[in-house]
C-alpha cells in the first residue's frame, strides 16, 4: 500500500493522541481541517482510520463526531518495514549475490582453461 509521507506522518500522531485518550477515539475537532483533510480522508480510503458514529440529525444522517485507528493502522509501520526488507532482498541482494557467483564461476572456469592450455 502506497502513501505519502505526509500520510505516515499524520497516521502517526493520530496514534500519539488515541494513546492519551481512554477510549483510543481522536476528536475530529482536534484535527485540523476535520473530515475535510486531505491525508485524513487517504487514511480512511486506506482503511488505517475510520469514521465513529455517534449521533444521528434529525433527518437521521450520521453525525461523525470522532475516528479510531484500525488494528492495520496500529501495526503499518511494521508492515511497511518488511516490505522494504523484502523488497532490499529481492531487488538488490540477490542481483549483487548472483553478479558475484558468476564473477567468481567466470574466473574458475577461465583459470581451469588457461592451466589446461598452458600444458
Amino acid at each position: 500500500m502506497n502513501t505519502l509521507k505526509k500520510e505516515r506522518s499524520l497516521l502517526k500522531k493520530l496514534i500519539k493522541r488515541s494513546a492519551k485518550s481512554d477510549d483510543g477515539k481522536i476528536l475530529l475537532s482536534e484535527i485540523s481541517y476535520g473530515l475535510d483533510n486531505y491525508y485524513l480522508k487517504q487514511l480512511i480510503n486506506h482503511n488505517l482510520v475510520y469514521k465513529d458514529c455517534h449521533k444521528q440529525d434529525d433527518e437521521g444522517n450520521e453525525i461523525i463526531d470522532s475516528i479510531s485507528i484500525s488494528e492495520l493502522g496500529f501495526h503499518f509501520k511494521e508492515w511497511t518495514n518488511e516490505e522494504r526488507k523484502i523488497f532490499w532482498k529481492k531487488s538488490i541482494l540477490t542481483p549483487i549475490g548472483v553478479s558475484i557467483a558468476t564473477t567468481v564461476i567466470t574466473l574458475i572456469v577461465t583459470w581451469i582453461l588457461t592451466k589446461q592450455i598452458l600444458k
